[in-house]
């Protein structure tokens, strides 16, 4: 039929035409061929009377078919026919020719790789991607097809690393590939494993040195690490080839400033980790860390780059000197409390790292400086002043009258964490403030003492008195040690007060919910998730502590959810927690005497004060007892038998009774974005390698985050250089130290684009996808194009 068609548009300008069939290949074809008013004649050894047919009946169109080849010009009695009209073709090779509309000139191409083109489903995937005539475009778009890959050189490439190119040795396409190669990249190779390794050797050396043999290779490394679907590949085939290259033992000549601007290799990343180990309080560990964070490795490494910042953190505090009970109090919610923050996050990060072997040295300096060197230190100096403390308007015993008494003409929601101290409560603060229309402040209260649970949450009810009977605390007479007994006292304040388990209101519907918080003025939520952790499992304190933030973010969303706006977030005491058992330093002789109540931390009964507590009377601490209360200095334990050396409260450690008080509102109009970035403009580029400067214009903020974005340049969807992610998350006030600057290389094929305008592209990375953030116009203006080398 295709035959057929091309004869019929051939006959509507031609009226003879001949058609010489040396394989017979169509004979059949002829026999059944019936074309419209086209006569066919049949060439046999009868020249002379064709030739007077055709010239005698001159309005009448013949099919002349020999089924021999053409004889030579000098036997040919048609020749001149054959020259003044038309020869048609009608071979494998012309048929695909014709079919593909591609110029005559390339049938030794065709019939070379006609092994390809025998396939019907190839050959029209074919037609469809050809867009120029010239065989390295053939050849790319016949590998693409049988890679099954995009047409781009890159994706081509990334095919045949993924999936070998033994397809390509069955079509007499290997050698082909890898001259593309040769052209492309300047590298010469016969195998993949040659090829690989003189790609990742060419970056390696651009990346220590600064300079490479081939800067469209680097460029098709860079691309091979941004890109998600072959991203895994990537780790694979570097792992390969980092063992090949022995890359470790390199690396043992290059200086750390050279190091960090390797990516290519998991062992670059594991040289610098062993560097900062072993330095783990150089003064750049934090600069070290950043230059690393869009790097491909850096995410398999995140928690133990972490864990080191947070150590070198904590190792570089300074304490200053304090005086007076409430100088300490101050210093420790403006300042202090840093330190117990960064002890709990180096080993929040350190537990879940996945090569936590590294950090064993670390770990004994660590629970060294913080238990002796501030613990100690800090808690034996406030100590000195723990006669001072009294009951005063920021104090734990005044928190309804303060805070919920004034606000009675608003819907309150109180969460009452058990044991957030006060560096937890600062994080949950600043998470909270990291939520679109939530905005939340933070300040500190003094818990009660002994800083124990039933006495705390006893001191966060409205009440004119607490007392102490039998080892229980009541509120005005009334029993407080449950959850119901508490919402009780709630209502017998007011009917529209309630109290209820965090687990009980995380259950409600919306409509449960709602009706709920409709018809309640003040709901008291109670979490415990922490203290309920530290008394039966307390190595895992931390854990829980992360755990708490997460439910008490639950929570505040869960509120908002029932049309609730006012949320106040307090414990009802802190706690002293170290990793390490406890130390023999540690631990001290129990007072003498008898006592209703005693643990690590303190008595309660009638005994004598000795150099090892504190003794405070029932009036000091505005409790009613017949008992007097017993608080061991500073950070020591009593000697008793049973568990629990490790996570404690009770006594009069900053840790223990500088509690968190939140104010978290909730405001219907939106107010957390991306950080602003602006590019400084540029209207032309003269050279290959293009130097940006990018600028962030305000700090970023709980409200303002910070943002990844990925710079090159591209015409229409051709990327034209390498491309550079760069995240800004820089919190400065001055607007100088909040530039960035980078570099962009052009690919080789820029040189096709010279005195033409391409595009500078920005995109912003957001949830594992990119798009356009900003875009520029920029005109080509080149002199001298670089064709592989980068020095």
């Amino acid at each position: 039929m295709q035959i057929k068609n091309r004869l019929n548009e051939l006959f509507k300008t031609h009226r003879l035409i001949f058609w010489y069939d040396g394989d017979k290949e169509y004979e059949e074809v002829v026999k059944d061929l019936d074309i419209d008013r086209v006569k066919i004649l049949y060439l046999d050894n009868n020249e002379f009377g064709i030739k007077v047919e055709v010239l005698t009946n001159k309005e009448q169109r013949y099919l002349i078919y020999s089924p021999y080849p053409m004889p030579p010009d000098k036997d040919n009695w048609l020749l001149d026919l054959v020259l003044s009209h038309y020869e048609f073709k009608a071979d494998k090779i012309s048929e695909i020719l014709e079919n593909l509309g591609i110029d005559l000139s390339f049938r030794e191409f065709v019939k070379k790789y006609k092994k390809f083109f025998n396939s019907k489903k190839r050959l029209e995937e074919f037609k469809r991607k050809i867009e120029s005539q010239n065989e390295d475009e053939f050849l790319l778009k016949m590998i693409a097809i049988l890679l099954k890959s995009e047409d781009s050189f890159e994706y081509v490439l990334l095919n045949a690393f993924e999936k070998g190119i033994e397809e390509l040795e069955k079509f007499n396409l290997k050698e082909d590939f890898f001259k593309l190669i040769e052209k492309r990249f300047g590298i010469i190779a016969d195998n993949l494993n040659s090829l690989k390794l003189q790609l990742f050797n060419n970056y390696f050396e651009y990346n220590l040195k600064g300079r490479s043999f081939s800067k469209d290779a680097r460029i098709f490394l860079k691309f091979w690490m941004e890109n998600v679907k072959f991203r895994e590949l990537f780790k694979e085939v570097s792992r390969e080839v980092g063992k090949e290259l022995n890359i470790f033992e390199k690396l043992k000549n290059y200086k750390i400033e050279d190091i960090i601007r390797c990516e290519l290799f998991e062992e670059c990343e594991k040289y610098i980790i062993n560097y900062l180990v072993n330095n783990f309080l150089d003064e750049n560990i934090e600069e070290i860390i950043h230059s690393r964070k869009n790097k491909i490795w850096f995410e398999g490494f995140e928690n133990i780059y972490n864990a080191l910042l947070y150590a070198n953190k904590l190792l570089k505090f300074k304490i200053k000197e304090v005086f007076g009970f409430d100088g300490w109090i101050e210093s420790y919610a403006n300042e202090l409390y840093k330190a117990d923050f960064y002890y709990r996050k180096y080993y929040y990060f350190k537990d879940k790292a996945e090569h936590i072997e590294i950090l064993k040295n670390i770990d004994e300096k660590i629970e060294d400086f913080y238990l002796n060197e501030f613990l100690r230190v800090v808690n034996d100096e406030f100590n000195k002043y723990i006669k001072e403390y009294k009951i005063t308007q920021n104090h734990q015993q005044n928190f309804f009258e303060n805070h919920i008494k004034p606000e009675s003409n608003k819907k309150l929601f109180v969460i009452i964490s058990d044991g957030l101290r006060y560096e937890c409560g600062v994080e949950l603060n600043e998470k909270i403030n990291s939520i679109n229309r939530f905005k939340s402040k933070t300040n500190y209260m003094i818990s009660s003492l002994p800083s124990y649970t039933y006495l705390g949450m006893a001191a966060l009810l409205p009440h004119k008195s607490l007392t102490l009977k039998d080892d229980r605390i009541f509120v005005d007479d009334k029993d407080c040690t449950s959850i119901d007994k508490r919402d009780r006292i709630l209502k017998s304040y007011n009917q529209k007060y309630a109290a209820l388990s965090y687990e009980e209101f995380l259950k409600m519907n919306r409509t449960e919910g709602r009706e709920f918080c409709k018809n309640h003025e003040v709901i008291y939520i109670y979490h415990n998730e922490i203290d309920n952790t530290g008394e039966k499992d307390e190595i895992n304190t931390f854990q829980a502590v992360n755990k708490t933030i997460e439910t008490l973010l639950k929570l505040i969303k869960q509120i908002q959810n029932f049309n609730g706006y006012n949320i106040l977030i307090t414990s009802d005491h802190g706690f002293l927690f170290t990793k390490s058992p406890t130390k023999p330093s540690e631990l001290c002789e129990k007072p003498k005497g008898e006592f209703i109540k005693l643990n690590r931390r303190f008595a309660i009964g009638k005994g004598k004060e000795d150099k090892c507590v504190v003794k405070f009377c029932g009036d000091e601490l505005n409790i009613k007892s017949v008992y007097d209360f017993f608080i061991a200095k500073s950070i020591n334990k009593f000697r008793i038998q049973g568990g629990g050396h490790r996570y404690v409260h009770g006594g009069a450690t900053l840790e223990e009774i500088v509690i968190p008080f939140l104010k978290v509102k909730y405001h219907r109009k939106e107010d957390v974005r991306d950080v602003e970035v602006e590019i400084i403009p540029i209207s032309h580029v003269s050279t290959n390698i293009v130097n940006l400067t990018l600028y962030q214009k305000e700090p970023v903020s709980e409200k303002i985050k910070s943002v990844t974005l990925k710079v090159y340049f591209k015409l229409n969807d051709e990327i034209l250089s390498d491309i550079e992610q760069i995240t800004f998350d820089i919190k400065d006030e001055y607007e100088e130290n909040r530039e960035k600057k980078i570099k962009l290389t052009f690919k080789n094929e820029i040189k096709n684009y010279n005195n033409k305008e391409i595009s500078l592209v920005i995109e912003k990375v957001k949830d594992g996808t990119s798009f356009v953030y900003k875009e520029m116009k920029v005109k080509v203006n080149i002199a001298f194009f670089n064709e592989f080398y980068e020095w």
